[in-house]
């Protein structure tokens, strides 16, 4: 989830101004230069870049729900999918995300915002490529109503704060939206209990009954965690942070189907019973490289469906673990699970999955988080 220089050479033009102009209108338009801060291997494709700044001339927009902005590449008439996140007509903030169809690794990229013209209509599923199968920005105000928290991708992955279907909603383990790493996100109140046995804990999460395009084989998932509270020990059973699970009725099947991202005292991967990843790597307390109280976690499990390699785990842009599996533990996910965001999926029974209680829950804030059935790459991450 690469977090992006933008340099801004702003020039407020009129319609009649030199150059090729997207439509007239649009009675203005700013240059954007885009600049990474960090060196990648290779240009990326499809790649969502993030767009954040105030400009106090955005406040002269004709529609205050954003849909009077348009992002056009360099020549200024080639239209790039965007979606707003957030914008404030009174301030003129605004966070966006913007496809680009290649950006470079070699060079800085212009593009032109435009803005205070008609209204017009954006798909955020366009911004997303076709290996995205879940994007939350986690910035809506929680009130516990089912699929509140929408996944941009189109995938109707949607999710519900204190639970629903399958768990029975609690208001008492609802999230409350906060400042965020980007726009809003969630703050997460801790569980309760702390084990894998049947008994349902506090703890606040985000939950998605039944998750309709979870990846099979290759998956990765990325996030951003801040101001999470230190864990005792080592951190066993504490702050776990992305839970899948598909019940299983066979005592001998049990958590054949699960997929966890543990433990914010070690961050660790581990799918059926298995760590594919297992680092002794903490995202608690303060990121001292970049002064923030936020990390970045992307973790990559690699089923080998396109030839062998390491399963993966990045944080703040670094290789921590990298871990290679024998041909006997490539396991495929069966889809149609479940998904807990702010804790682990545990089951009501003790012989079998069923995949209705959430325990071990996350304790900080939450924002970003992100499913792909891809490999991401190294510079996915920066």
């Amino acid at each position: 989830m690469s977090v992006l220089v933008l340099f801004f050479l702003v020039f407020v033009v009129p319609s009649d101004a030199f150059g090729a102009w997207y439509d007239t209108s649009w009675d203005y338009r700013n240059k954007i230069t885009v600049s990474l801060n960090t060196v990648i291997s290779s240009d990326l494709s499809n790649f969502p870049v993030l767009v954040s700044l105030t400009d106090s001339d955005f406040t002269q927009v004709n529609n205050s729900d954003g849909t009077g902005f348009v992002f056009t590449a360099s020549d200024g008439t080639t239209q790039l999918f965007h979606e707003i996140e957030k914008f404030d007509s009174s301030t003129g903030e605004l966070i966006a995300w913007v496809k680009f169809p290649t950006l470079p690794s070699s060079s800085t990229t212009d593009i032109y915002i435009y803005y205070k013209g008609d209204s017009i209509s954006v798909d955020s599923s366009d911004v997303w490529d076709s290996n995205y199968k879940a994007v939350f920005h986690l910035n809506q105000t929680a009130t516990g109503n089912v699929d509140e928290f929408t996944d941009v991708t189109g995938n109707d992955n949607d999710g519900t704060t204190g639970g629903t279907g399958r768990i029975t909603h609690q208001d008492s383990r609802e999230t409350s939206q906060v400042s965020g790493q980007i726009g809003y996100g969630q703050q997460f109140a801790g569980s309760t209990v702390h084990s894998t046995s049947t008994i349902q804990g506090g703890g606040d999460y985000i939950w998605v009954d039944e998750v309709g395009s979870w990846p099979t084989g290759d998956v990765t998932i990325e996030l951003w965690v801040g101001d999470v509270e230190d864990s005792p020990g080592t951190g066993t059973n504490y702050n776990d942070m992305i839970s899948y699970c598909v019940e299983n009725s066979k005592a001998d099947g049990k958590w054949s189907n699960h997929l966890n991202l543990w433990q914010a005292k070690k961050v660790k991967m581990k799918v059926r019973t298995d760590f594919f990843v297992s680092s002794a790597t903490s995202v608690e307390g303060n990121n001292l490289d970049s002064f923030t109280n936020w990390h970045h976690i992307m973790a990559v499990y690699n089923l080998a469906e396109n030839g062998s390699g390491a399963s993966t785990l990045y944080v703040d842009g670094d290789l921590i673990q990298s871990s290679s599996e024998s041909a006997a533990k490539t396991y495929s996910i069966v889809g149609g699970g479940s998904l807990a965001i702010g804790g682990d999926i545990d089951s009501s029974s003790s012989g079998k999955t069923l995949c209705k209680i959430v325990n071990n829950g996350f304790d900080g804030k939450m924002d970003e988080v992100r499913v792909s059935n891809t490999l991401r790459t190294a510079d996915w991450a920066v």
